[in-house]
């Protein structure tokens, strides 16, 4: 039985909305945008100790005493829309970020993959988008053939269930 039978459609986005301050009260997330990339964000910073910059600032997430600016991306895929793309990044070429963290969720939110990759490597591998001027990856296990990329799903899978906490 589908726990939403008979809800109304603002009944549910009025659930929506109190999920989501509930993250946000928790310290999951820091806005009421999709969670997805905020929860990313906090699971990067907690699993690693980075230190999260403020929502506004362009370019990176996070900042490393080790790694430098650090910008996070994510993606969750679902049997409907299976795509890897990650956000787009803007002005790539300026090196506003030192690594890219990324971490791919499947529908029920447990973690695919999740890896650090080089500013390098994500110049190399990244698709020009001509009409957003902004540049595209793609967060596959492809990348973990490359030399420089470091494999870190089982850490934040280990991180994940210590703050994600019982179902």
């Amino acid at each position: 039985m589908n726990p939403f039978d008979g809800s109304g459609i603002r009944s549910l986005l009025r659930m929506h909305s109190s999920i989501g301050n509930e993250l946000r009260a928790r310290g999951i997330c820091r806005t009421a945008n999709n969670p997805a990339g905020d929860v990313a964000e906090h699971l990067f910073s907690v699993s690693f100790g980075w230190t999260l910059e403020g929502n506004s600032q362009a370019g990176y997430d996070a900042v490393c005493k080790d790694l430098g600016r650090i910008q996070i991306k994510c993606r969750r895929v679902t049997p409907d829309n299976p795509s890897r793309q990650a956000g787009d990044i803007r002005d790539l070429d300026r090196k506003k970020f030192d690594w890219l963290a990324g971490v791919v969720f499947n529908g029920d939110w447990d973690i695919v993959l999740a890896m650090l990759i080089p500013h390098a490597l994500v110049v190399k591998r990244a698709i020009p988008i001509a009409h957003s001027r902004s540049s595209r990856i793609y967060l596959r296990e492809d990348w973990l053939s490359l030399e420089a990329v470091v494999d870190v799903t089982t850490k934040l899978r280990e991180s994940w269930r210590q703050i994600a906490g019982p179902e």
